[in-house]
């Protein structure tokens, strides 16, 4: 009853809110009042909705958990530390050293998130046992309603850190297996870099881009062409993907956001919704996109005929998959030394946003892929091993850095 209430009140909530913000005529002075003072009582009532909610869960986690994750705890511990001992080969400690220093320092967050739990929880005690033997005055009720959103606080915190150890942890076991294994993936990898300023989707055969204030065909074997070339000299081979019996499905979250997922034809769930958009399948791909809050923008990615991701959603924007190419465009920043003022040679190492530059990706096998970019980063690392001009080794960071970010790209297609 009170989780129907609680939606009531939220939803009347947002209409009130609307209403009151409306520019205009739209509402009277006392209309406008009226609803601010609905808004302020509907407040009242769902935080009293939220303080009952925070005492059920925590009698039902404290229940569930009588040692408030003690034994699962020790047993993540063990696994990270265990993965780590696995890690024998070069390759695989390029690719997970990241993943698991990231582990480590959320297992350290796990483990102070518990000691605060604890305390919360031996506070909450002593507050209600001296509460026993005082009237409930309305001050120490508040008191202890913030105590209570503290554990439950503290409690939700345990859960979600766990969860997302226990996901971190499946994801490193898959990437192990993968190489330990000889399973082909296929996930797009870049064909060129951002270097174009202008380009365009493929269109028989061929797309029309630009770089350096000039204009060139760019062929699917991913040769430049001069704009002059004879455009039937050019090859038309294409092999158009089947479109798999997938649609796209939405459903609201807890938050009621919109959000979309797949379903097939038998209306069974393929994607889950997690996507803020997503497109109809066109020759075999389907795109799809995420909204960064952080950046507050989304970004775009694609999926295959399974429902896999096979390009991560980390491009402002892609185009149409034209025989397994397609088009992207991301952010290029400068990086480099600069004099800080014209009065001293003091330098520092900043960044510059140049634009939105283009570039295409291929669908390829990953495991190749992953391996030239490792065996690049080592050479880059041996050839400069001796190298001591401090603006030659920011360089060199940033080379490593740029193959790094590369390599995440890939490594998220193998974990799905």
């Amino acid at each position: 009853m009170s989780v129907f209430k609680k939606d009531e009140i939220i939803l009347r909530l947002k209409d009130l809110t609307c209403k009151v913000k409306k520019p205009g005529r739209a509402f009277s002075a006392m209309e406008r009042n009226e609803m601010k003072k609905e808004i302020s009582s509907l407040n009242i009532e769902l935080e009293k909705i939220k303080i009952q909610e925070d005492v059920v869960f925590i009698l039902d986690f404290e229940l569930e958990n009588p040692l408030i994750f003690s034994e699962e705890i020790k047993e993540l511990k063990i696994e990270i530390d265990s993965f780590a001992n696995k890690i024998t080969s070069p390759l695989l400690h390029f690719i997970l050293e990241e993943k698991l220093k990231k582990m480590q320092e959320k297992y350290s967050e796990l483990f102070e998130n518990r000691e605060n739990a604890l305390k919360q929880k031996c506070s909450l005690k002593q507050l209600l046992e001296y509460e026993e033997t005082l009237s409930a005055e309305a001050y120490r009720l508040e008191y202890r309603n913030k105590h209570q959103k503290l554990l439950a606080f503290h409690y939700q915190r345990l859960i979600k850190v766990i969860e997302e150890l226990r996901y971190a942890l499946m994801s490193v076991n898959e990437i192990i297996l993968f190489f330990g294994g000889k399973a082909k993936l296929n996930c797009f990898v870049f064909l060129t870099d951002p270097i174009f300023t202008e380009a365009s989707d493929f269109d028989n055969g061929y797309s029309i881009v630009e770089k350096n204030s000039q204009k060139m065909y760019f062929t699917f074997e991913g040769k430049l062409l001069n704009i002059d070339t004879i455009i039937a000299d050019i090859p038309k081979h294409n092999e158009p993907r089947v479109n798999p019996e997938l649609v796209p499905f939405v459903a609201e979250n807890c938050n009621f956001e919109r959000l979309f997922g797949y379903k097939n034809a038998h209306d069974e769930i393929i994607v889950p919704a997690k996507y803020k958009s997503a497109s109809i399948y066109n020759n075999g791909f389907a795109k799809v996109s995420l909204f960064m809050l952080n950046r507050q923008t989304h970004f775009y990615g694609l999926l295959d005929g399974e429902g896999r991701e096979v390009l991560a959603c980390e491009f402002i924007e892609i185009g149409e998959v034209y025989n397994d190419i397609v088009l992207y465009k991301k952010h290029i920043y400068e990086h480099g030394w600069v004099r800080d003022s014209f009065v001293n040679f003091d330098m520092s190492y900043r960044s510059k946003h140049l634009g939105f530059f283009c570039g295409y990706l291929k669908l390829e096998e990953v495991r190749p892929t992953i391996e030239r970019l490792f065996n690049k980063t080592l050479d880059i690392e041996k050839s400069n091993l001796n190298l001591n001009i401090e603006m030659g080794r920011k360089s060199i960071l940033q080379e490593i850095e740029s193959a790094k970010k590369e390599l995440e790209l890939y490594v998220k297609s193998i974990t799905g």
